[in-house]
Formats: structure tokens, C-alpha cells, sequence
């Protein structure tokens, strides 16, 4: 059996091309192709991507090793007719032999899928939390700018808030069905019709084979919203995630944001739960005048701006710019006074820097514009960050639409460790410094960076290369170790172990809680809880975002109050 011809069944079988983003075929059957995941299929080849062939017994033993082989084979990226060919095993028309080479033509086939005749402004799908882990290679997290209102068009059809569905800014897709479903849109109000008839919006309705869903553009607040499918949709897997990352064209159902002729394909009916008939996901309040909620750091006064930039950035008024992306959120406010003249080795404007890591939320200031970094921004860069948007608040910054007006919020984080100065005209800020030691080879400083990030800082603001390849020697050589408590900062030297302190890594980092011994592994980046021990008297982590120049940033979803203990050298 030809398995699959890049053909598209339900446009009469014309051919398709493209990039194959996932190629899987079966280890018990005979495979004759030419294609691999990664191959490019040109408008200029035969259809046929593959032959496979099995045998059996007899005919019906044929027959389900051949539904088995269709069953395991999988290719995503161009459409092909691999459902068809499912379909066809599958029936009685196959299975009772009585065929004839006009068969075909009378065969009832409905595909899992979604036609999509125009692609709105940027559409992609994406699911929760995204690409986790790969910001130390430069790969971001991406997944939906506002995972509020993902997670509620998701609840509306009974989905997990994790399940893939489909982000739409600014204005919508125009969608024809050729299965039935059940869809909900949540978010910015984007009106939709259903074959010219309006559809409630933030609410579950369904959709006939063969109805066009055509979603328009927002009205009202907001930037965003979000199209879930009962059941969800259909996506490979690309480095551990289905989210679209639309700069690196890899993720979602393709290579990147919807096209016109692309098809969505859905999960069988048999994953699809039942509509709930309550939703316990509020949805998302949305405005034109913010009020966001950030944790100040990682570089505030005096070392980098002044205590009146600070005060600034909490009492100013913000209008977001028209020039505002999934990379980033453009602001337009005061320009900061800055506490220097400039950025020294790093560059002649004071908000550079070198290179350090960045968190998501990040309020960047590339020069006197400040910038939010989304989840598909940079993972490092070479200007200062001086608050990150909290956890819980992210959400805003995906519906922030331009010309709204954005006031920062510095939330008390009461239990943070203080080791630098606060700014006394905030003090609920705090310190942008959670603690320093200079009693070592040189000084290292650890910095706030948002509600789940380090900021590691080793010497001064200056190239010294030793010092790089030093400070980013743990991000090279992950090893799991073991750390006892102690009452002061303390250090690991070697490998060598000590009846006090056995510690089996050169260089690693360590914050007491309580009495007691914590085995943990680099490879826990999630959480510094992962793989803890009810015990645990403290935590380690070599594992980080970024190693570059003198600084790192760690994954820490919240350091163990009072206090950060550090093992340097």
C-alpha cells in the first residue's frame, strides 16, 4: 500500500509540499522511501512518499498487520493521505476483498481536521508551559503569551488548561470544519460567526462537518485570544513541546504561524472528554489601563539607575508601542537618569551591560525604552533589567494592546532575603540584592531576577576571561553532589570531602532551610522542590539558564527563606 502520497484527500487529492517536521514508520513492515524527518518536499516530485508493505498468514492476518504498521506511522509537517489509508484498512470494503477500481469513488471519508482558509494576522498553536529547559542553547520557552485566558478556553471544553489550542492576535482565521466539534474562544473579544451566524464568545458551542468558523478582529481590550477544540489538536512534538516558536519555524502543526491551505488536524474522538458543565477558570479581566504587579530586580540603585529612576518606574505611566511582538512588549515613559555615564566595557550607552542571562517578563531597557520580554524573546542580552513581571501577572503582558496605558506594581516578597539597598521612597520593593560575600577570590553578588530566577554575579563589570570560564564551569560539568547545613557561607574545594561538609562538585551553590541532608541533581531545573527530601536541610543547583561573561541566571521557583548560602570556589 503507497503510504502516504503527499496528497490532500478532502481538496481532491491534490498534491501537497513542504517541510516533514516528524517521519516515523513501522519496524514490523517494509518500508520503500525516500523521506526522513527534515526533508524537504518540493512542488517538483512524484506524490509518493513511501511504500509499506506486510504480510501475514492469510488475508486477515495481512490485513491487521498492515493497520498496525498505519497505526505506527506518523508524519507531520505537509498533509498527506496516511488518515485515508487508516480509513480504507479499516473498512469492510477492504476487509471483504469485493473491490473494484471504481470503489474508491463512492468511499465515505471524514478526516479529524481543520481547513484553514485564511490565517488571521499571527495564529499559531501553542500549549502549557512550552519549551521548558533549552534557554541555555538560546531555544525560549514560547507556549500562549496569556495562559490565563488559554487555560479558560480550554476549561469551556472540558480540556486539561495544558492541552494545544490555538492563539489568534488581533484578529482571527476564517476555519472550515470537516469533522464535528465542540469549540470555545476565550480572551479578547474577538466576534466569530458559524456560517455567517454569530457564536457566543467565552463559551462552548459546536461545529457541524462542513461549517466555516470565521473569527474576526478584536473588540475591545485586549490583544489576544484563544480557540480550543474538545479533545485539542494535533501536534508533533519538537524538542519537548508542541508550542509554535515562530522565529525558529519549528513547533505547532508546521513550521511556525498558520498559512492559508494549512490543515489542523485533531485527536480522535475516542481522547475527547466530556463538556463540563461547570468551569471553575475564571476568565480573564481585561482593560486599557494595566495595573501589573512586578518583583524589583535584577539591577536596580544605586549601582545602575538612580533611586529617582526607580521611583520613576513605579509612579510613571507607561503607553505601550505599536512595535510590540511575541519577542517583546515596546514601552513608552520618562527616560531614566541613570546612575552612570555610560556602560563601561559593555558599551558607551548606560543601560549596557555584558551579556547576562534574561528572565521571562524581564522590563529590559534597550537604552531609554523599556521593553517586556515575552516568551519568545531573547534568553540573554547586554542591557539592564531593573523588575521582572510576577508570576502570576504574566498573563497581562500577552493582552497588552497598543496605546493602553501601563502602571508597575512592586510586590513585597516579605520573606526575600535583603543584602543590598532599597530605594526609601519604595520600600515595599525591597532590595534588588538578595545577598553578597567579599571575603572570596572575587565578589559575588546574587540578584533577584523575578519569582524563579538567580541572577549569580561573579567580579566586577569588566572582561576577564579566566573568570568567565570559571564562573560558567558548572553549566559544563554537571555532576550530582551532596551539601550539609552550616550556619555560615562555605566552600567545596575538589572533590574532596570532609567529614563536616561532603561535597562532591567543584563549584555549586547551596541555601539552607532546615536541619537535615538534600540529595538533589542538576537535572531538576523545574524546581528546586523536585526531587527534595522532606528532610532536606538545604538545596543545590548548577543547572542554568545561561553561562555567559561573569554572570548566570539559575532556576530557582522561589530560594528557601531567610537566607542564600553560596559555594563559590
Amino acid at each position: 500500500m503507497d503510504d502516504p502520497p503527499g496528497e490532500i484527500p478532502h481538496a481532491n487529492f491534490q498534491p501537497s509540499a513542504g517541510l516533514l517536521t516528524q517521519v516515523t514508520f513501522s519496524p514490523d513492515a517494509r518500508v520503500d522511501t525516500w523521506v526522513e524527518t527534515g526533508t524537504e518536499v518540493t512542488p517538483f516530485y512524484d506524490p509518493m512518499l513511501a511504500k509499506v508493505i506486510v504480510s501475514g498468514t492469510d488475508r486477515p492476518a495481512a490485513l491487521a498487520a498492515l493497520r498496525a504498521a498505519l497505526e505506527e506511522t506518523s508524519i507531520s509537517g505537509i498533509e498527506t493521505n496516511l488518515a485515508y489509508l487508516r480509513a480504507i484498512a479499516a473498512s469492510d470494503l477492504l476487509a471483504s476483498g469485493k473491490v473494484a477500481t471504481t470503489a474508491l469513488k463512492d468511499f465515505a471519508f471524514r478526516p479529524e481536521s481543520i481547513e484553514v482558509l485564511s490565517p488571521g494576522a499571527q495564529s499559531s498553536l501553542q500549549e502549557l508551559p512550552g519549551r521548558l529547559h533549552l534557554w541555555h542553547v538560546g531555544v525560549p520557552p514560547s507556549g500562549p503569551m496569556d495562559a490565563r485566558s488559554f487555560a479558560r478556553a480550554n476549561a469551556l471544553v472540558g480540556n486539561k488548561e495544558t492541552a494545544v489550542a490555538l492563539e489568534m492576535t488581533v484578529n482571527g482565521p476564517t476555519l472550515r470544519f470537516h469533522t464535528d466539534a465542540d469549540v470555545a474562544i476565550a480572551g479578547a473579544h474577538m466576534p466569530a460567526t458559524l456560517d455567517g451566524v454569530p457564536v457566543p464568545h467565552d463559551a462552548a458551542f459546536a461545529v457541524k462537518a462542513g461549517q466555516m468558523l470565521a473569527v474576526g478582529a478584536i473588540s475591545g481590550a485586549g490583544q489576544r485570544a484563544y480557540l480550543a477544540v474538545r479533545g485539542a489538536f494535533a501536534a508533533p512534538e519538537v524538542l519537548g513541546s508542541r508550542a509554535t516558536f515562530a522565529l525558529g519555524l519549528f513547533g505547532g502543526h508546521a513550521t511556525g504561524t498558520l498559512k492559508g491551505g494549512d490543515v489542523l488536524h485533531l485527536n480522535p474522538p475516542a481522547s475527547r472528554p466530556a463538556l463540563p458543565e461547570t468551569v471553575t477558570t475564571e476568565p480573564a479581566p481585561l482593560t486599557r489601563d494595566w495595573d501589573i504587579g512586578v518583583v524589583y530586580g535584577p539591577h536596580g540603585a544605586p549601582d545602575f539607575f538612580q533611586d529617582a529612576d526607580i521611583a520613576d518606574l513605579f509612579d510613571a505611566t507607561y503607553e505601550v508601542h505599536f512595535n510590540s511582538a511575541r519577542t517583546g512588549v515596546r514601552l513608552m515613559g520618562p527616560t531614566p537618569r541613570w546612575a552612570r555615564t555610560d556602560g563601561g566595557e559593555a558599551g558607551l550607552h548606560p543601560s549596557n551591560l555584558h551579556d547576562n542571562a534574561y528572565a521571562v517578563g524581564a522590563i529590559d531597557f534597550t537604552g531609554d525604552m523599556p521593553i517586556i520580554l515575552g516568551p519568545d524573546g531573547p534568553s540573554l542580552g547586554g542591557f539592564v533589567c531593573p523588575a521582572v513581571i510576577a508570576r502570576d501577572e504574566q498573563w497581562k503582558m500577552g493582552q497588552l494592546k497598543p496605546g493602553d496605558k501601563v502602571r508597575f506594581r512592586p510586590l513585597p516578597r516579605p520573606q526575600d532575603p535583603v543584602a543590598g539597598p532599597a530605594v526609601k521612597s519604595v520600600p515595599e520593593a525591597a532590595s534588588a540584592i538578595l545577598a553578597q560575600r567579599d571575603d572570596g577570590p572575587v565578589r559575588v553578588v546574587y540578584r533577584r531576577q523575578g519569582d524563579d530566577n538567580l541572577l549569580v554575579e561573579f567580579g566586577d563589570m569588566t572582561l576577564d576571561i579566566a573568570l568567565r570560564l570559571r564562573s560558567s564551569a558548572p553549566c559544563r560539568r554537571p555532576k550530582t553532589w551532596w551539601c550539609r547545613a552550616a550556619s555560615s557561607i562555605y566552600r567545596c574545594r575538589g572533590t574532596t570531602r570532609t567529614r563536616s561538609l561532603p561535597c562532591a562538585n567543584t563549584r555549586s551553590w547551596c541555601a539552607p532551610t532546615r536541619p537535615g541532608v538534600l540529595r538533589t541533581s542538576s537535572s531538576s531545573v523545574a524546581s528546586t522542590g523536585s526531587k527534595t527530601s522532606r528532610r532536606s536541610a538545604t538545596w543545590c543547583s548548577t543547572q542554568a539558564i545561561s553561562c555567559s561573561a561573569s554572570a548566570m541566571s539559575i532556576s530557582a521557583r522561589r530560594w528557601p527563606p531567610p537566607w542564600i548560602r553560596a559555594i563559590a570556589w
